[in-house]
């Protein structure tokens, strides 16, 4: 086998006095990534989908995950629901199908560190976790690395559904812009009331409703 400078491969082969040049040297490896690829995707679908969702999350290709989400659902998986004490700053098998043991399918916990949000900040909420309540990230969570900005995308990726539907129940009116708005103003009166006293909330009733 010989290979130039341009990547042409020619093969020869001595018994038939022939040859066959490619094109592309890197033909070979595509087919061989793709078989393992395949391979692993039919045989540890668990681990490939959790190990995906990572690569494509710390590539902020959030359209993708959109993609591999609805791909590892076909195969049986499901998404636990988005929970600020639960979830890390990687997707996480937290518990994986076993038949025997009476567990029927695989969860695969979500990541902290959805659209708008980046490393050091998921970092930050996940170590900070578990909070009791909103006044709890306020006070908690580094004021740099969880802001208005922070708390708004994790609105927007769920984390705070449970909140609204509970809020939802008592006004029925109420809309997901309405009650995110509500949400931020709540935070940034936290965050106010804090810089003025450290260490000191305000009475406002919280939207978690747990104090």
């Amino acid at each position: 086998m010989m290979a130039s400078d341009q990547h042409n491969y020619a093969i020869t082969d001595p018994e038939n006095a022939g040859f066959v040049i490619s094109a592309n040297s890197h033909s070979c490896c595509y087919g061989y990534i793709s078989f393992v690829t395949a391979y692993i995707k039919a045989h540890y679908p668990d681990e490939f989908f959790c190990a995906l969702l990572n690569v494509e999350n710390s590539r902020k290709n959030h359209d993708k995950i959109e993609v591999v989400e609805s791909d590892a659902k076909k195969f049986g998986i499901v998404l636990a629901d988005k929970d600020l004490n639960k979830c890390k700053v990687e997707y996480v098998i937290s518990s994986k199908k076993d038949l025997a043991a009476g567990v029927t399918c695989t969860v695969i916990t979500p990541s902290l560190m959805v659209k708008g949000i980046g490393l050091d900040s998921s970092k930050e909420l996940g170590r900070k976790a578990p909070y009791k309540s909103l006044r709890d990230i306020s006070y908690r969570a580094d004021t740099k690395l969880v802001d208005l900005d922070v708390i708004g995308c994790l609105v927007d990726a769920g984390f705070f559904d449970k909140q609204f539907r509970k809020a939802k129940k008592k006004k029925r009116s109420l809309t997901k812009e309405a009650f995110r708005a509500g949400l931020l103003k709540k935070f940034k009166q936290m965050r106010d009331d804090q810089r003025k006293a450290f260490g000191r909330g305000v009475d406002s009733g919280d939207i978690f409703g747990d104090e």
